[in-house]
């Protein structure tokens, strides 16, 4: 009886694991897994931010995980425009460094603070 327990969990367990790894799949076959340029980056902005992105790049925009960072909990927002890539041009990087924007949360909305250039990433 005991053996046959035994074989009962590991054929459950063989079972799970397969459905694990065709879920994983299919996961990347439909085109979910992460990808390094990407619009749903810029997507998952605050509307306010997003908004001032659109302004700047139009339609076609791709960035890269890096493009925003946050701070004091997701209280300030800041763009590094090195990791956006647009439809229209961007002179993101200079000799001065590469073009940062910094946003604010204020009365639950987001809003610009100032621009600057820093280090490249």
């Amino acid at each position: 009886m005991a053996s046959f327990n035994i074989r009962i969990a590991q054929a459950i367990t063989v079972g799970l694991l397969l459905s694990l790894g065709m879920t994983s799949a299919s996961a990347r076959a439909a085109g979910t897994a992460h990808e390094r340029w990407s619009a749903a980056h810029i997507d998952q902005l605050p509307a306010d931010v997003r908004s001032d992105i659109n302004r700047t790049c139009g339609a076609s925009k791709r960035a890269e995980h890096e493009f925003a960072t946050f701070l004091e909990s997701g209280r300030l927002i800041t763009l590094h425009f090195e990791h956006l890539r647009c439809g229209a041009p961007v002179t993101a990087c200079s000799q001065k460094g590469c073009l940062r924007q910094v946003y604010v949360a204020t009365g639950g909305r987001y809003r610009f603070v100032r621009s600057y250039h820093g280090g490249r990433d």
